[in-house]
């Protein structure tokens, strides 16, 4: 989906905004699909890279981003 190192800060801002989109879209899935595990583990697996993403942006750019823990 993307690469592990954001360079720019604009890079960053655009990894969190695919993998936020992505997200939103798993859990519409989810929504219909509730059982599915593998949806889940999906699930887990880019909630922590945005929240991964989310802490970069801070430390590195100081950057004032709506935080919402899933």
């Amino acid at each position: 989906m993307m690469s592990g190192n954001c360079t720019s800060k604009k890079e960053l801002l655009q990894s969190i905004d695919q993998v936020s989109f992505a997200i939103d879209d798993l859990l519409l899935f989810l929504d219909t699909h509730p059982g599915e595990k593998r949806a889940l583990e999906y699930f887990s697996e880019l909630s922590a890279r945005r929240n991964e993403l989310l802490e970069k942006a801070v430390c590195r750019h100081g950057l004032c981003v709506r935080i919402s823990r899933l």
